[in-house]
């Protein structure tokens, strides 16, 4: 006897969007020196793509590299943008 036996079962993948980014890392550094910010996606268990970009919105005064390290330059204030890729 030749039976064909089948199964079958419908599975719900659930998405965990990001709801936000927090940047962590010293506020201060020294013209000349560097320092190292990261960053951590939220909620830490989000299935949103964690592949990040790092800008600085002032080169002359400090730039960041894509690990988030900043080279200072001069004297001022400057922001930094961690962004999600999309």
């Amino acid at each position: 006897m030749d039976k064909n036996i089948k199964a079958s079962k419908t599975i719900h993948v659930l998405r965990i969007p990001m709801t936000g980014i927090q940047i962590h890392g010293e506020d201060t550094v020294n013209s000349g020196d560097t320092l190292q910010l990261s960053a951590e996606c939220l909620p830490k268990n989000t299935t949103d793509d964690k592949k990040v970009v790092w800008t600085s919105a002032d080169e002359e005064v400090a730039s960041v590299d894509s690990n988030g390290l900043v080279t200072a330059k001069r004297g001022g204030s400057v922001e930094y943008c961690f962004m999600r890729r999309i």
